[in-house]
């Protein structure tokens, strides 16, 4: 087995499946664990199998670097093994796969960045950040992303919101943002947001 985790993170995804492609772990002999979720099937780590001599990664298209950071923020377990099948693939003599749209993997996978950068897109346009009572020039939001986009999102407020101290709540995951930097941390319950009938900004 192979974990990602945090579940979203390409580089926790690369490092995981670099290492299988590395052991020449097929993708069928592989399972993927989402985040800290625990293992019902408790398969071995991939990282007891043995390293062959000589073993390589190959390197891999930037496309489907950009196409695996989008899908990996979708919510469900079966992206990660997806992933992989279409690295694999990549990796093993079909290097221009992506390039085929009537594969049914690829179709998958585009589905997955499609909803993905949909929810992005809602988040950056339904955002509202509210007054904290009591705490002038302090704003929080409430938003409930259907995908783990929060991280991916922070950015474009940090950069839109600079100027201002502000907070954005989500049932999975939170982020601040103090002026100089973003930090993230656990989801929230709406009950921490300022109510909707708070001073808007």
């Amino acid at each position: 087995s192979q974990r990602v985790d945090p579940a979203w993170s390409l580089q926790a995804w690369r490092d995981g499946a670099r290492d299988a492609l590395l052991r020449g772990v097929r993708p069928e002999q592989l399972d993927w664990l989402d985040g800290s979720e625990a293992s019902l099937l408790d398969a071995p780590p991939v990282q007891q199998a043995p390293v062959p001599a000589h073993a390589t990664v190959p390197g891999v298209p930037r496309e489907f670097l950009e196409l695996a950071a989008t899908c990996l923020c979708y919510s469900e377990p079966q992206r990660l093994s997806l992933l992989y099948r279409l690295l694999w693939r990549i990796t093993h003599g079909e290097r221009a796969v992506l390039t085929n749209p009537a594969d049914a993997d690829v179709l998958r996978a585009m589905a997955l960045a499609q909803a993905v950068r949909r929810d992005t897109h809602k988040m950056k346009a339904f955002v509202r950040f509210r007054e904290v009572p009591g705490q002038p020039e302090a704003f929080i939001a409430w938003f409930e992303p259907q995908h783990h986009i929060v991280d991916r999102v922070a950015p474009f407020f940090a950069r839109r919101f600079t100027g201002m101290r502000w907070a954005i709540l989500t049932p999975s995951r939170s982020v601040a943002w103090d002026g100089q930097a973003l930090a993230f941390g656990p989801g929230a319950r709406r009950e921490d947001a300022p109510a909707e009938d708070a001073r808007e900004a």
